[in-house]
């Protein structure tokens, strides 16, 4: 089975500012996870990058994970996120894992 974690900066890629707060954010990127996914869970992290200056840039972040997502969905999911927050990219990192409900 295949885990996918999504990484989501809340930076504007054109100001490299976090141009929308944090709790609106949120409320979206629920609202996207529900519509294309079955669930996930969410969590907030910090970031940190360097810019082509080379300048570290710090950027909150939110974390998706989402166990077996079919990829049609993943790439609106990501397209919708990137489009609405303004986002040059979001990182994604696939995983076989072994998991079950019980």
């Amino acid at each position: 089975m295949v885990k996918v974690t999504l990484y989501i900066g809340l930076n504007d890629q054109d100001s490299h500012k976090q141009e929308v707060d944090t709790h609106s954010a949120l409320l979206f990127i629920r609202d996207c996870v529900l519509k294309w996914f079955s669930g996930a869970t969410i969590y907030e992290v910090n970031g940190i990058y360097k810019h082509k200056k080379k300048q570290g840039i710090a950027e909150k972040t939110f974390v998706v994970e989402v166990v077996k997502p079919q990829h049609s969905r993943m790439l609106h999911f990501i397209e919708q996120v990137k489009t609405q927050l303004n986002q040059e990219t979001v990182l994604v990192v696939m995983q076989n894992v072994d998991c079950k409900f019980y």
